[in-house]
């Protein structure tokens, strides 16, 4: 009677055992997701820690892939690649092939974030090989989608297109209507790039209809962003304006800080483009707020460096120099190259702006030679510009390549300032007549989008050609 007695209460501690470590895993989940990492972090670690005492390495890797993904949501890549390394050595322990897939994945996902893409591909093909060996398809599917990704960053979209087409064809195998959503979006994405706006439209769509049937209320505000994303590289800004803001009230519904964070720099810019700075500004420092709140140092450094360009545009020097340094600051510190290349075009800005071309011309490489790097198309035609009103023994040259990606990619604001600018380039030169028509067609495309700042611009260019007439 007594070893039944032991066993019955063995059973009991057991069972209350597994149940804290569950409610731990739930509560770092929910934590994480409405932008409390430090009490997520602090579950996770407390969980891990019980999971080791009671020798259940299994709940022990999983605790920390999980704290790998907090760490990932704020910034911390050097931290998020320890952990899933860390598990990793656990679940190739006790031989479970499924965890140790995920965790190459989330190491191939930190290698993304930095912009490190050749071995986030190697990552991700290994975690791809250990899933079709175990025949796990729904890994299979992520991995492919995975390896997309890496193709879409260097610019290889046909390739990445094969990729998550292979993903998506599974996640309809196995219907899996959540993931085939996301993969929508991305496929959406790709022909965003591509300038196939209709069709990166209709994929997002399609994403969004899926979304509404299953009640994936933060898949529909992913898929709002993403459409106001397109509809703002078609100049469309004010639809773009009314999808973001249907993301953001979305977002704030379901607690994503996080996200919420980049919903506002968005917005922040499409007020930018339509000239209303003051607001623009505002809408920048509530992301940079909430980035800060959450501790996302990549959604405080887009936050940044967007404050520092408004204050270049604004004239005003100073505050734009002090917002870009500490920008730049953790960029370095969580080492995003994409976002570094932006930062240094800025920088370039803030030196023409200052009439100090030489400063200019070594950020202006700088962010050509990171466009160059990631093989990023729009970063490098950016580059073109910003060099092109430097050295003007070479400016005819970079404007018309410039001018040509731009025209290819149908990005219509940055071609109307790339016209704006080879047209102040010509009117110098006293070629007024090419002058002209060049900056009647920057002129069309501002007031086409409905961009105040610019039209301001090119009014003020034509009245500076009057007066010395």
């Amino acid at each position: 009677m007594v070893k039944k007695k032991n066993s019955i209460i063995f059973i009991t501690k057991n069972s209350r055992n597994e149940m804290y470590i569950k409610s731990l895993m739930f509560r770092a989940e929910v934590y994480n997701l409405i932008g409390k990492n430090k009490e997520a972090i602090k579950d996770l670690k407390t969980g891990a820690k019980i999971s080791k005492i009671l020798s259940d390495k299994k709940s022990e890797a999983d605790f920390i892939l999980h704290l790998s993904h907090v760490y990932e949501s704020i910034s911390e890549y050097e931290k998020m690649r320890d952990c899933a390394k860390e598990a990793q050595l656990i679940y190739q322990e006790i031989k479970d092939k499924m965890g140790e897939s995920d965790c190459l994945d989330n190491i191939g996902s930190m290698h993304l974030s930095i912009g490190e893409y050749s071995k986030a591909l190697k990552y991700y093909e290994i975690a791809l090989n250990i899933s079709e060996d175990i025949k796990d398809l729904g890994r299979q599917s992520t991995s492919l989608n995975n390896i997309g990704l890496v193709y879409d960053k260097i610019g290889a979209y046909l390739k990445s297109l094969e990729y998550y087409v292979k993903s998506l064809r599974i996640k309809e195998a196995i219907g899996d209507r959540r993931g085939q959503a996301v993969i929508l979006n991305n496929i959406g994405s790709i022909y965003n790039s591509l300038g196939k706006y209709k069709k990166a439209i209709e994929y997002n769509f399609n994403s969004l209809k899926i979304r509404e049937e299953i009640g994936d209320r933060e898949g529909q505000a992913f898929s709002f962003n993403n459409i106001g994303y397109v509809h703002s590289k078609l100049g469309k800004y004010s639809e773009a304006f009314e999808y973001y803001n249907k993301a953001l009230k979305i977002f704030k519904e379901v607690g994503n800080r996080t996200i919420q964070a980049y919903c506002l720099n968005n917005i922040g810019f499409v007020l930018s483009v339509l000239g209303d700075y003051s607001s623009s500004l505002e809408y920048y420092k509530k992301s940079l707020n909430l980035s800060r709140d959450v501790h996302d140092l990549q959604g405080e450094a887009y936050s940044l460096n967007n404050m520092g360009k408004i204050y270049i545009f604004e004239g005003k020097y100073n505050e734009a120099e002090k917002y870009l340094k500490e920008g730049e600051k953790i960029v370095r510190k969580i080492g995003s190259k994409e976002i570094l290349r932006r930062i240094y075009s800025s920088f370039c800005e803030l030196e023409i702006n200052k009439n100090n071309n030489k400063k200019a011309e070594e950020y202006g490489e700088k962010a050509f030679n990171l466009a160059l790097e990631l093989n990023f198309k729009l970063g490098k035609a950016e580059a073109f510009v910003l060099l092109g009103r430097i050295d003007r023994k070479k400016a005819e040259k970079k404007f018309k390549e410039a001018i040509k990606i731009f025209e290819d990619l149908g990005n219509q604001f940055e071609l109307g300032k790339s016209y704006y600018y080879y047209g102040e380039f010509l009117m110098n030169k006293g070629e007024i007549k090419k002058a002209t028509e060049y900056i009647e067609k920057a002129e069309n495309i501002f007031e086409k989008i409905g961009a105040k700042g610019w039209i301001k611009r090119v009014e003020e260019l034509w009245e500076k050609e009057w007066k010395s007439l």
